[in-house]
């Protein structure tokens, strides 16, 4: 596969987490093909062209004349009842970032419009491949046009444009310079990609689980789509905790999930299931990153990072979801080697090892051992439950007791595994009032583990 091919795949694995607003520009700046740039206000743009006012009046330009048009949001008068936005992420596919974008929503009279600006790198991190869509609906967030602009390294450049022209969907691909046109038919319920989340979100003619057709702009494909509500997350916000709506978007059989502020706004937006991951981010962290700054995101404590492996250690763990955080323990004393947090819900899992353990140590010895540590520091400990449990990777010994730390009733799940590098010991801990409301995600941590 062509590294064109392969970033215009990875740019297609990516679907919308835009919000809403309204705004009056100041100045655009529209880039000819011939370098020259235009300096006025865009007033219209179809499928086919762009209507400027400059000054001493206005005018047309084709499409194809046009090779960037910047629209200039330094003077925005904001709609009370819809405030315009423009939202920042950061894309990662399994920890490593692998792009950046941005998302504008501009309102208009006669409906909605949205532009999407998604740069992806490649292997050596700098920006490799462009994609530029713009999206068009009526006031009922119903298809009206889109366009979509691929531009590689090379600036080879191929642009799709499509027009809802009423039972029709008119769409013309333009590349190496020719143009072909086809013709489709549109569907009773059809959408475009952020029109459709946007309906549901706002609750104007999307009901959730009603699988409506969904155009793809990737392969240029009606897919049958349905959202609904998958309840709340607990999320840290510089500290604070914060509670956000989870949606969920079934598309054929793949599953995508997104997380939205109490402003509207994405946190994070799976896509491709979690295998590409957009988390939200400001504008200079973008701007930085586009322009080919070194990584400095990830790492053991970024949100994005669904696996940790520790080869040295010997052993891999997963985390449901970006709340949760890898994080290096605080005292690496006494084998601590990680801990998953997730510090809104006070709920953690440390990770231990002993790398020397008593000689013939067993699964029982080893579990008994743990309770014996665990009621030294709360001597008001009280077993739940314990014992060994099989399962394809030899057993291992969960212990599940209740405590008072610190002054809080807290409640503990524990795995002990055997390994040749010593004895693993796994430390989930919550407090007591949370502890069902956790417990879920807690025993999916612990087994997750794996030794490699």
């Amino acid at each position: 596969m062509s590294s064109s091919s392969r970033f215009a795949l990875l740019a297609a694995l990516f679907l919308s987490v835009g919000s809403v607003g309204s705004v009056v520009r100041a100045e655009d700046v529209i880039v000819l093909t011939t370098g020259r740039e235009l300096r006025g206000k865009v007033l219209e743009e179809t499928v086919d062209r762009v209507h400027v006012a400059i000054a001493g009046g206005s005018v047309w330009y084709p499409l194809d004349r046009v090779k960037e048009i910047r629209r200039d949001e330094s003077v925005a008068v904001l709609d009370a009842k819809n405030p315009a936005r423009t939202e920042h992420a950061l894309l990662y596919s399994d920890g490593r970032r692998v792009g950046t974008r941005v998302l504008r929503y501009v309102p208009r009279k006669d409906g909605h419009q949205w532009e999407e600006h998604v740069v992806f790198f490649g292997e050596d991190g700098m920006p490799a491949f462009e994609l530029r869509t713009l999206e068009r609906s009526d006031e009922a967030f119903r298809p009206v046009l889109f366009q979509v602009q691929e531009t590689d390294r090379d600036k080879v450049t191929r642009l799709v444009r499509g027009e809802a022209i009423g039972s029709r969907l008119e769409v013309s691909i333009t590349a190496g310079g020719e143009t072909a046109k086809t013709i489709l038919d549109m569907k009773p319920d059809a959408w475009f990609p952020f029109g459709a989340r946007e309906a549901f979100l706002r609750g104007r003619g999307l009901p959730p689980d009603t699988k409506v057709h969904v155009f793809d702009f990737r392969d240029r494909r009606w897919r049958r789509v349905s959202y609904h509500d998958a309840g709340e997350r607990v999320v840290e916000d510089a500290g604070v905790a914060v509670t956000v709506r989870v949606i969920e978007r079934r598309k054929d059989l793949l599953r995508e999930i997104e997380w939205i502020d109490p402003d509207g706004r994405a946190r994070l937006a799976d896509l491709n299931g979690s295998s590409m991951r957009a988390l939200a981010t400001d504008a200079g962290v973008v701007a930085a990153v586009a322009a080919g700054e070194p990584d400095r995101v990830t790492g053991l404590d970024s949100a994005a990072r669904t696996v940790y492996r520790d080869s040295a250690a010997g052993f891999a763990i997963r985390k449901p979801d970006p709340s949760w955080r890898f994080e290096d323990p605080r005292n690496p004393a006494g084998g601590a080697l990680l801990v998953v947090r997730n510090r809104p819900l006070g709920a953690s899992v440390d990770v231990l090892r002993d790398e020397a353990p008593a000689e013939g140590v067993t699964l029982e010895r080893a579990g008994e051992a743990l309770e014996r540590v665990l009621r030294a520091h709360a001597p008001d400990l009280e077993v739940v439950a314990s014992g060994v449990r099989d399962d394809e990777f030899g057993g291992y010994f969960e212990l599940e007791a209740r405590a008072t730390t610190k002054g809080e009733r807290t409640h503990t799940l524990a795995h002990v595994r055997l390994a040749k590098g010593g004895v693993y010991r796994l430390l989930a801990a919550c407090p007591e009032k949370r502890f069902e409301f956790t417990r879920p995600e807690l025993e999916e941590i612990l087994l997750s583990f794996r030794l490699e």
